[in-house]
């Protein structure tokens, strides 16, 4: 079943634990008034359940092709996609997917309760239970105080707070984001990192964060996928070598230094790809 496409893509129950995701030479042509353009051509990648990986690549590379072709929202000219849930299970056509856009896309004429509410009505989950687990999740991320404001109301932060607690409140084994902290300030986008890795590793879903950063990629995630220009390929898969607990000040460490230039050093090695 098709969520809610404007925020939240939510397709079957929901479950805890993650997804295994196996892209298999994904093709994606699209037509252009200067005849086809090959935005990815061929396409393998793996995940594995429970993991946090950061996609970046140049602009305009299929960065949120890829993504939209996970989700779902999309389909390949050739390939395929698999996903798998923790148990094993064959899930391509539905279980526990959420994805949350550059945009927040929040309801204007609902307020935050009503707004992070919202998948769990078109779920038909009873009245009682949704406005429970909608509480905790609005409480996870910190807008308690807030549940009663109308998106108008709240900064481009807190906003974007609200469409995480919407994904999140699904407890899907796949988030999805397309890089959804660009367009705030670097405070703010900080701290949203930090909620976020920590619900990540309280939950263990799989997680898939498309970003231009790269110090917001290697502060988040345990791989850091770099694609060249398209038609776009894996110019190099990054293990971090960071630890589990990422404080703050880890980012004026040498360790996250070290590893923010290997990231760089692959995103120009892409740029310059054929």
């Amino acid at each position: 079943m098709a969520g809610v496409m404007t925020q939240v893509t939510t397709r079957g129950s929901a479950a805890a634990g993650g997804m295994d995701i196996a892209v298999r030479g994904v093709r994606r042509v699209f037509e252009s008034h200067r005849g086809p353009v090959s935005v990815l051509e061929g396409l393998d990648l793996d995940v594995e359940a429970g993991d946090f990986v950061a996609i970046l690549g140049p602009s305009g590379c299929g960065k949120s092709t890829l993504l939209r072709l996970i989700a779902g929202l999309d389909r390949p000219d050739g390939g395929q996609v698999e996903l798998r849930g923790a148990e094993g299970t064959n899930t391509t056509s539905g279980g526990g997917i959420a994805y949350v856009f550059q945009d927040a896309h929040l309801l204007p004429w609902r307020d935050v309760l009503g707004n992070v509410v919202l998948p769990l009505e078109l779920m038909g989950q009873s009245r009682r239970s949704r406005k429970t687990a909608a509480l905790a999740a609005i409480e996870k991320v910190g807008l308690s105080e807030a549940v009663d404001r109308y998106p108008a109301q709240l900064s481009g932060g807190m906003r974007m707070r609200v469409s995480l607690a919407r994904a999140m409140v699904t407890r899907p084994r796949l988030l999805l984001l397309d890089e959804p902290f660009a367009a705030l300030d670097e405070i703010t986008r900080q701290h949203l990192d930090e909620e976020l890795r920590a619900l990540w590793r309280e939950s263990r879903m799989t997680v898939v964060f498309v970003t231009h950063s790269t110090s917001e990629a290697v502060y988040l995630a345990e791989r850091a996928v770099v694609l060249s220009k398209r038609p776009a390929r894996i110019v190099r898969d990054v293990l971090l070598k960071l630890p589990s607990d990422r404080p703050k000040d880890l980012r004026g460490t040498a360790e996250f230094a070290r590893e923010t230039a290997g990231v760089y050093a692959a995103l120009e090695e892409g740029e310059i790809l054929p």
